[in-house]
């Protein structure tokens, strides 16, 4: 009889992980994973995509500065055949 309601709590407490792990998944969009291990992979994937997006980010900003400030030194050079003439 102990046996019995030891293998039953044993089965409900697999269960309750199984499930708990499914519904981790789940809400990650990953339906089929039921392994924690894989899903931290993935979630460590995801980092690194996100990180290595950032990075690309500030490397486009800071792009994107440098060809502002070199537009501005442009345009705020002497008038030459580029200025507009409001006078005629």
């Amino acid at each position: 009889m102990d046996l019995s309601k030891e293998w039953m709590t044993l089965a409900s407490d697999n269960h309750k992980k199984e499930w708990q792990t499914t519904k981790i998944a789940a809400s990650r969009g990953q339906n089929e994973t039921k392994n924690l291990s894989v899903l931290r992979c993935v979630q460590g994937q995801k980092r690194k995509r996100d990180r290595h997006r950032h990075k690309q980010t500030e490397l486009e900003l800071e792009k994107n500065q440098t060809r502002t400030n070199r537009k501005t030194l442009y345009a705020s050079d002497a008038p030459g055949p580029h200025a507009v003439d409001s006078g005629r």
